[in-house]
C-alpha cells in the first residue's frame, strides 16, 4: 500500500503539469461559445474539454506507465512481499549476486526484451497522440 502512495504523490506533478500547459493551449473562446449554448461548467468539461485532453492524457499515461514499469529502487526498497515488485527488481534478481560470474546472460536479455515488450506496444498504440500531447504553446499564440 505505501508504495502506491509514494507512486501517487511521484506522479501527480508530472500529470499536473502536463494537463495545465496542455488546457492553457485550449482558446478561451470555446468555454465561452459553451457557456452561451447553456452548458454549465461541469458539462463544458466532460462534454468539451476532456475529449480534446485524449493527447494529453496518453502522454500522462506513456510516461507513468514507463516510469513505474521501469522503477527499480523504490519497487526494490518499498515494496514487502515479492509478489507485488516491479518487473525491473525481477530482471535485478535474474542477474543474481554477481554480475558476469555465473550469470545466464541469454536468460537476461531474454528477460529484459519480454519487460520491454508492453511499453514499446504502448508507445506504438499511442504514437499519434504523443506529439499532440506535448505540444506546449504559449498562451499569446
Amino acid at each position: 500500500m505505501s508504495s502506491r502512495l509514494f507512486y501517487i504523490a511521484i506522479c501527480t506533478p508530472f500529470a499536473t503539469f502536463i494537463f495545465r500547459s496542455f488546457f492553457s493551449t485550449i482558446p478561451h473562446e470555446l468555454h465561452e461559445a459553451a457557456r452561451i449554448d447553456g452548458c454549465k461548467d461541469l458539462r463544458a468539461y466532460w462534454n468539451i474539454f476532456m475529449p480534446i485532453s485524449i493527447p494529453a492524457a496518453a502522454v500522462v499515461f506513456l510516461f507513468q506507465f514507463t516510469w513505474v514499469w521501469n522503477d527499480l529502487l523504490f519497487g526494490l526498497l518499498l515494496t514487502a512481499s515479492p509478489e507485488s515488485r516491479p518487473i525491473m527488481v525481477g530482471l535485478a534478481q535474474l542477474q543474481g549476486f554477481r554480475a558476469g560470474v555465473g550469470t545466464n546472460i541469454p536468460g537476461l536479455m531474454g528477460g529484459a526484451i519480454v519487460a520491454s515488450v508492453p511499453t514499446v506496444v504502448l508507445f506504438i498504440l499511442l504514437r499519434r497522440y504523443f506529439i499532440q500531447g506535448l505540444a506546449l504553446q504559449t498562451a499569446g499564440e
